[in-house]
């Protein structure tokens, strides 16, 4: 995930061994017009992809942390929908399936956050009361269930980086966001917020470009499509689609 060229000889930290955000790096990387620097399009078959499920929701490949923004942001750039990859997973699907999963888990543990309900879900890296957390996310998770961490904070983008694949539950969700007078800012929506911290609830002071950016690209896809029809006019865009095995077929 990183490489830091000032340690000695060089170090890389972090790497992505189940499916996350990364698919947009195979693509891309397999499209590499010089041989030298092209990525084997086998590697796009290489990572973890774990299957469960929760709440009654079909199963789907989940990532470690369970954060919905990993389900997101290849699909703000690559129009996967109607592709299948060699292995017949439906990406696009699968993110459905993810986002329906996050809106359950949310419905299930209303009873235990007051933040939490029918419109109010999507858990991902954001904000919270206590600083940033990199874990929030929902089950599944890990192997186990155990990697994912809740503690009654809605982050917004989190919904709304899904309004392509399920835009009716989006829309509920960004209505009710906006009835919080508390959580609007210069920007639109502030990170996030939690009615379970204090009387009064906690509600972020700031907006982070990374969630920003998602619900910018997702909005502008769910309009228009203007991103994806962008991208998909890139030759190397075509010729990595191709090479990794993401064809036209699903249903």
């Amino acid at each position: 995930m990183g490489y830091l060229p000032e340690a000695a000889g060089g170090e890389f930290s972090g790497h992505w061994d189940f499916y996350a955000e990364q698919l947009m790096l195979y693509i891309l990387g397999a499209a590499a017009p010089n041989p030298e620097h092209r990525v084997n399009a086998d590697m796009f078959y290489h990572f973890v992809r774990q299957y469960g499920s929760y709440g009654g929701c079909p199963e789907f490949i989940h990532s470690w942390f369970g954060s919905i923004f990993t389900h997101q942001f290849s699909h703000a750039w690559f129009d996967l929908r109607h592709k299948t990859d060699r292995e017949g997973v439906d990406w696009w699907h699968n993110s459905v399936i993810a986002t329906k999963t996050a809106r359950q888990f949310s419905i299930l543990h209303s009873d235990q956050y007051k933040t939490f309900g029918p419109n109010a879900w999507g858990m991902t890296a954001a904000d919270g009361p206590d600083g940033y957390v990199g874990r929030y996310g929902f089950a599944p998770s890990g192997y186990g269930n155990d990697q994912h961490r809740i503690d009654g904070t809605i982050p917004t983008a989190g919904a709304i980086g899904s309004i392509v694949f399920a835009p009716d539950d989006v829309l509920g969700a960004l209505r009710h966001y906006y009835s919080f007078p508390e959580l609007i800012g210069p920007y639109g929506l502030k990170d996030s917020f939690n009615l379970d911290i204090r009387e009064e609830g906690w509600f972020a002071e700031d907006v982070i470009g990374i969630d920003k950016g998602i619900v910018l690209l997702m909005i502008e896809n769910y309009r228009t499509g203007l991103v994806w029809n962008l991208m998909n006019k890139n030759k190397y865009v075509q010729t990595g689609l191709k090479r990794v095995g993401l064809m036209d077929g699903s249903g």
